[in-house]
């Protein structure tokens, strides 16, 4: 099973982003996406100077790697002869294109310290995000979207290899945050939170599982905005999230739920979303862009007011503690198709297969991933609900349905 890119939109002030987790895909739909950020819509690359109404000289291509100054997996360099670019007609004395990504690095032993490798299986695959350890008895604080849908957890000790099952405490999904509990753990180092106030121009490291690559990437940035509302579309569902920091530190897919490092070594904040803009450079041979980095995070002081809710065994707003009314399959990002079902699950025993389309709960008509959710929300586990579907070959059919328990969240 390989991992690859969840391509989340986020929009503000007309930018847009990704969230920052490494989702699950079955195998063949995962062998045609490559692990890296990138735009929705796909890179938008200048191939020629110049251009006109009918051959603007613009064309869809794949984001290019980190430091490489050309799409679609080639390079450029040379001299700014009009000849070298392999453009002919480019005009001479246009420079080379300038690096399209900030540089990631290796973090520091510590800012290793304290830091968990989260994988996650759900019914369609594997999911890959990063976490904090906030105790010595295993408590982790990571984004709800990093383990939202999961059926099991393990946790990887970044500084020591040890692995640990783990188990969602509580969370809350409006402010995307999670308190995950590694089994039997005990004397974890812990990662330190900041109290300080931040300020625009202040440095921020991302570190995290970068592309789900299984080890930690440090990824240097400054605060360029406080108190961001942002509204992240993530597989058909839409969150808002407010009063975020925003970066312009080069986060990548996988980083979600990890800390943003002060210039302390303090945690100021949690990775939860970002992305690249690209932009046509005026004055560069070829294929020349220029690449902005935007990351965002939760501040930390935020995700652990939720935390001590959590802690507290308070369940109100929107904090949940504990397990929730599991079906047991996932469906398309746009409609109710079934996706995949767990075996053993709810829906498997009421016959459910992949390509049946979920139709009504309860009699409530269901239409959208969101309604679906809603309808799910209030009712616990161990209740019956009635549902109703259509199989692949479009034949009706209903079942009482025992909700189960979410194996996680």
């Amino acid at each position: 099973m390989k991992t690859s890119t969840k391509l989340s939109m986020v929009t503000v002030a007309g930018v847009c982003a990704v969230a920052l987790v490494v989702p699950a895909l079955t195998a063949p739909a995962a062998e045609s996406i490559v692990p890296t950020v990138r735009t929705p819509s796909a890179w938008v690359r200048p191939v020629s100077p110049g251009g006109s109404d009918s051959s603007p000289g613009w064309e869809r291509g794949t984001w290019p790697q980190a430091g490489s100054s050309s799409g679609a997996g080639s390079s450029e360099s040379g001299s700014s002869d009009s000849g070298s670019s392999g453009q002919p007609g480019a005009a001479s004395g246009m420079q080379d294109s300038p690096a399209t990504a900030s540089a990631t690095t290796q973090p520091t032993a510590a800012q290793s310290r304290g830091v968990v490798l989260i994988n996650s299986t759900m019914p369609s695959g594997e999911g890959a995000g990063t976490g904090m350890v906030l105790t010595s008895s295993g408590q982790v604080l990571t984004n709800y979207h990093v383990v939202e849908g999961s059926t099991s957890l393990t946790a990887t000790i970044a500084d020591t290899g040890e692995q640990y099952r783990a188990t969602v405490v509580g969370w809350d999904a409006a402010r995307d945050v999670a308190l995950i509990q590694l089994q039997d753990a005990s004397g974890l180092a812990t990662v330190t939170l900041d109290d300080d106030d931040l300020a625009v121009g202040d440095a921020l490291t991302a570190v995290g599982n970068a592309s789900g690559g299984g080890k930690l990437i440090a990824a240097p940035g400054q605060v360029t905005a406080l108190e961001q509302q942002v509204k992240v579309s993530n597989e058909g569902k839409a969150e808002n999230l407010s009063g975020v920091i925003a970066t312009d530190a080069a986060a990548e897919p996988g980083d979600s739920g990890g800390p943003m490092f002060d210039h302390e070594g303090e945690v100021a904040g949690m990775t939860t979303a970002g992305g690249q803009t690209t932009t046509a450079v005026p004055g560069y041979r070829g294929r020349a862009v220029a690449t902005t980095n935007v990351s965002y995070a939760v501040p930390i002081e935020d995700a652990m007011s939720v935390i001590n809710q959590i802690r507290a065994g308070h369940e109100s707003g929107t904090v949940r503690i504990g397990p929730r009314a599991y079906l047991g399959v996932s469906v398309a990002s746009s409609s109710l198709t079934v996706a995949s079902v767990a075996d053993g699950g709810p829906a498997a025993g009421a016959g459910l297969t992949v390509g049946s389309t979920i139709t009504s709960i309860d009699g409530q008509a269901v239409t959208t991933h969101d309604e679906l959710a809603a309808a799910l929300e209030p009712r616990e586990p161990g209740q019956k609900v009635a549902l109703t579907w259509l199989d692949a070959d479009g034949v009706r059919h209903s079942a009482t349905v025992t909700l189960g328990s979410s194996p996680v969240a």
